[in-house]
């Protein structure tokens, strides 16, 4: 009778599971504009790297 208890709470747990495993199995858009917004960021302080030095260079004399 144990059994019949485990595999009803078993089955309701994997029903309860498969509810609210519906979300997208990729990335989101937003995920996506957010990755490519930090690239850019980060591309954009690489790019200007020496400029930024030079200027924190002269800031400081």
């Amino acid at each position: 009778m144990s059994e019949s208890r485990l595999e009803q709470s078993l089955a309701r747990r994997n029903e309860s599971v498969k509810r609210t495993n519906h979300k997208s199995g990729g990335l989101s858009v937003w995920s996506l504009f957010g990755g490519a917004a930090l690239v850019l960021m980060a591309a954009a302080v690489l790019v200007n790297l020496p400029d930024i030095k030079r200027y924190i260079k002269i800031s400081t004399m």
